[in-house]
């Protein structure tokens, strides 16, 4: 039972870094691309922006009154406590936590929004993996952009290229 609690309690403690990349993966139908990365390297970055999230979320708690040690010590010390009393210990902590959860999930999210914008507009270009789509979706705001488009299409050696003024991007 404590491997599923422990399970559980990670997953809870990853969200914010997951919620990241649902963020940004919802801003535009691009951004899905928009970290050029691996499977270890999108995990690595969950658990860093989670770690990030949560010392805030734990600095700002603390500037309110929160104390971590009183909302934790009653459940380490669980075996000197009788059973109803931890029950009605964990019940009472449930909500708090249940919202800690939610609001920083959410906080993971909007920190991937504006990761995302960030990409999008040009402010965080590196992270970019096809920056030229960005760059063709800012000069079309700004004004005309030529573009020329290879085809696949080949005949004799020659391949078909059109060149021709952009009337619509994204």
């Amino acid at each position: 039972m404590s491997i599923a609690w422990t399970t559980i309690i990670v997953i809870a403690l990853l969200l914010p870094g997951v919620f990241t990349f649902i963020g940004y993966s919802t801003t535009e139908r691009f951004s899905r691309d928009i970290i050029k990365t691996s499977a270890v390297g999108e995990i690595g970055a969950a658990v860093l922006i989670a770690i990030v999230v949560h010392l805030i979320a734990l600095w700002i708690l603390t500037l309110c009154g929160f104390s971590l040690t009183e909302f934790i010590q009653p459940l380490i010390d669980h075996e000197n406590l009788p059973a109803s009393t931890i029950a009605n210990l964990v019940v009472q902590r449930l909500a708090p936590i249940a919202i800690y959860v939610v609001v920083t999930a959410l906080a993971g999210t909007v920190v991937g929004w504006l990761i995302a914008t960030a990409v999008i507009r040009g402010g965080l270009p590196r992270l970019g993996k096809h920056k030229w789509i960005y760059t063709v979706m800012n000069a079309s705001r700004e004004g005309i952009v030529t573009a020329h488009v290879m085809t696949t299409t080949a005949e004799n050696n020659r391949i078909l290229m059109y060149k021709g003024i952009l009337s619509e991007s994204i």
